[in-house]
């Protein structure tokens, strides 16, 4: 069992490691395609549409014109990383990209 202490640790190892992947992203040093692909464990509790607006050049109107879209094709944009499927994590990554074809994904994937 552990210590109180070491709870509070642990947290606070989770939160800087949460930190540090949303400032990477915002940094341009992570992108969107990054994250749908690598799935990092620091965001999987993170809406996609939370996801998007951590990314550098998604704001609330791109978010807007990305929502509308989804909704077109059946995308759920309000799904966790961790219980997206791969074609909605797909779909993120393509459209995120400001209208890239899906064929970067599979470039992205290797």
């Amino acid at each position: 069992m552990l210590t109180a202490a070491a709870l509070a640790e642990r947290s606070t190892q989770v939160r800087q490691a949460k930190k540090h992947v949303r400032r990477a992203l915002a940094r341009g040093e992570l992108t969107i395609a990054d994250v749908m692909r690598d799935q990092p464990t620091e965001l999987a509790d993170r809406a996609l549409f939370e996801i998007l607006l951590l990314a550098r050049g998604v704001g609330r109107k791109r978010l807007h014109e990305l929502n509308t879209r989804a909704i077109e094709e059946g995308v759920n944009l309000a799904l966790t990383l961790a219980s997206a499927d791969e074609s909605t994590r797909r779909w993120v990554a393509a459209n995120a990209l400001h209208s890239t074809p899906l064929a970067v994904w599979d470039r992205l994937m290797l």
